[in-house]
């Protein structure tokens, strides 16, 4: 029984102290935690959407096709909103953990700092920037098929089947061309290796 809450009690302290107290344990750097966690908060945060949304679509049952419509736009208005806020408080941590980070930093001169900061702060506005023009472009599609009186069903779903598709192809360029102008970034300010 005493063995039982002692691992129960030491279960709970090590819940309960933050990840960052806990480094030597695991090995892992503190940026690489901080990326897991972030990840793992998006994930959580993606997971409550899925969840949202299978909720509203519930609520959609009996309604008319207009209902559902406008029911939909403020949904997805709103998704979106809660969306952005949780990036911007996302960005916003990442950015004080980096600050953090480069101020103990003799490696970069303060001009190198500061570049970087920028650098982020900059991905992170052609990241919103992004997001918004898919949404928009997604919102308009939607619109459109969903009003085209002659499409069937099954073309409708075909055509946003398609779309959904192309889209994702779009996100996953960007995302990538993203993570290579950010590889550009920090090799840039890595010290050059000579050759002996």
């Amino acid at each position: 029984m005493k063995t039982k809450i002692v691992a129960v009690l030491l279960t709970g302290i090590l819940l309960a102290f933050p990840v960052g107290l806990r480094a030597a344990d695991d090995g892992k750097s503190p940026l690489k935690q901080f990326i897991e966690t972030q990840r793992q908060q998006a994930a959580a945060f993606r997971q409550q959407e899925i969840t949202e949304n299978r909720a509203f679509r519930e609520t959609l049952k009996g309604k008319s096709k207009q209902e559902k419509i406008e029911a939909l736009k403020q949904f997805r208005n709103q998704q979106k909103q809660e969306r952005k806020a949780f990036l911007q408080n996302q960005h916003d941590r990442l950015m004080a953990f980096l600050r953090e980070r480069l101020a103990g930093s003799t490696n970069l001169t303060e001009q190198q700092k500061a570049d970087l900061l920028a650098f982020f702060e900059t991905q992170y506005q052609e990241n919103m920037a992004f997001y918004d023009q898919q949404c928009e472009e997604t919102l308009e599609f939607f619109e459109k098929t969903i009003n085209d009186t002659g499409l069937t069903a099954e073309q409708k779903k075909a055509a946003i089947r398609d779309f959904l598709k192309e889209k994702r192809e779009q996100a996953k360029q960007y995302r990538s061309q993203q993570k290579q102008e950010r590889k550009n970034k920090l090799d840039s300010l890595r010290p050059k290796k000579t050759a002996m």
